[in-house]
């Protein structure tokens, strides 16, 4: 890490006494953000890590809200079982790597 400050002073498109400002700046607010990127160079790499988080999430989306409870009431519990019906992970065709889903030719999880 000391290597690459040295190799780097004076190259990053950042301004030093800039930063400095802006911090004792935001130091003085009475409500501080939570985070604060400091320059075009951490905008820049923020925004690109929200856009593939964001992507992300999106190709799991019918994935992550499958789990919530179906309108008008909760999960159906089983009798004399501690699963639910029906799972989201059959019915979504999805199950864990290396394994089959409940009812189908593979043994239970």
């Amino acid at each position: 890490m000391a290597r690459f400050q040295r190799d780097h002073s004076g190259t990053q498109p950042g301004d030093p006494v800039k930063a400095a400002a802006v911090i004792i700046h935001i130091a003085s607010l009475d409500e501080s953000p939570l985070r604060l990127l400091l320059g075009s160079d951490a905008v820049h790499l923020a925004e690109q890590s929200d856009r593939a988080r964001m992507e992300a999430d999106r190709k799991l989306r019918d994935l992550s809200v499958s789990t919530d409870f179906e309108a008008g009431g909760g999960s159906e519990v089983i009798p004399g079982s501690a699963s639910v019906a029906p799972s989201p992970r059959t019915r979504l065709g999805w199950s864990p790597k290396g394994s089959t889903p409940r009812g189908s030719s593979g043994s239970h999880l």
